[in-house]
């Protein structure tokens, strides 16, 4: 399991988007909040995401 090292309220909501699948860490393993994200890790999680939104909109 990815440890989420953030503090305050941010953690809750890192947490549940990381449960739902949006956020997945780097590696699979490593969770890097601090570290910048690349276009293609920000792209990927906007489409998971967005693939969640049309997932619950159908359900």
């Amino acid at each position: 399991m990815m440890r989420v090292y953030r503090r305050g309220r941010e953690r809750g909501t890192v947490e549940a988007l990381r449960q739902m699948g949006v956020l997945q860490g780097r590696s699979g393993v490593k969770f890097a909040p601090r570290e910048e994200a690349s276009r293609a890790e920000v792209l990927a999680m906007i489409l998971r995401w967005l693939d969640m939104r049309l997932i619950c909109a159908f359900e």
